[in-house]
């Protein structure tokens, strides 16, 4: 399917200079970046391990909680910034 997208020169500009480092065209460079954006999004709505556990439920039709407790993720932050004015 074809469309038009308007854009601004600056834009363009950085597209094509991005296609060209890339040995790709401007559309392909566009498809990628469609793509990409949506598969983060589709990504973000719940935890990779929610959606297996909901997958095996849906195949067993049970319920087996191994997902870690919310503090023991704790121990993954990283330590605190200092906080400076």
């Amino acid at each position: 399917m074809n469309f038009s997208v308007q854009m601004p020169d600056e834009l363009v500009k950085r597209l094509e200079l991005e296609a060209k480092q890339l040995g790709k065209t401007r559309n392909a460079v566009i498809r990628q970046a469609v793509e990409e954006m949506l598969a983060r999004k589709e990504g973000e709505e719940w935890p990779e391990e929610f959606l297996e556990l909901l997958a095996s439920s849906r195949r067993t039709g049970k319920v087996d909680l191994k997902l870690k407790p919310f503090e023991s993720h704790r121990e993954e932050l990283p330590p605190p910034r200092e906080f400076r004015f």
